[in-house]
C-alpha cells in the first residue's frame, strides 16, 4: 500500500492536476481508506482470538479496542459487531479488505447477521 498522504501532497504540488487526475485518487484513497479500516477489524479479531487484551487488563478486545484507540462506546460495539460477522461470511472480509466495499455496506451487513432471525 502506498503512503495515503502522496496523493494530498501531489494536489498542492503537481501543475498537471486535473478531473481525470482527482478522480483517479479519490478513488484511489478511498479504496486504501478502505483497506485500512478493514485491517482494523482483522486486529480487532487478531487481539480477541489470541486473548492478548487479558494480559494488558481489559476484559475484552472490544474495550482494549475502545481505550487504546479512543473509541466511542458505539464504535467499538460497532466494530465489534463487523468482526464476529465477518468470521461467518469470509467472502464478505476478503472483499472488504481488498477495499471494494465500504463501512457502511460491511455495517449494513453485519446488522443484518446479527439479527437472530437472519441467521
Amino acid at each position: 500500500m502506498s503512503h495515503p498522504l502522496r496523493s494530498i501532497e501531489r494536489m498542492f504540488a503537481d501543475d498537471g492536476w486535473d478531473a481525470d487526475s482527482a478522480a483517479a485518487e479519490i478513488a484511489r484513497l478511498e479504496r486504501e481508506s478502505r483497506r485500512l479500516d478493514a485491517a482494523k477489524i482483522t486486529l480487532l479479531d487478531r487481539v480477541d482470538r489470541t486473548r492478548v487484551y487479558a494480559a494488558d487488563g481489559h476484559f475484552s478486545a472490544r474495550v482494549m479496542m475502545r481505550l487504546h484507540g479512543q473509541l466511542s462506546g458505539v464504535e467499538a460495539a460497532q466494530r465489534s459487531r463487523v468482526m464476529k460477522c465477518l468470521r461467518d461470511l469470509p467472502e464478505v472480509q476478503a472483499t472488504y479488505a481488498d477495499g471494494l466495499i465500504g463501512n457502511d455496506q460491511v455495517r449494513r451487513i453485519a446488522q443484518v447477521w446479527a439479527n437472530p432471525r437472519v441467521q
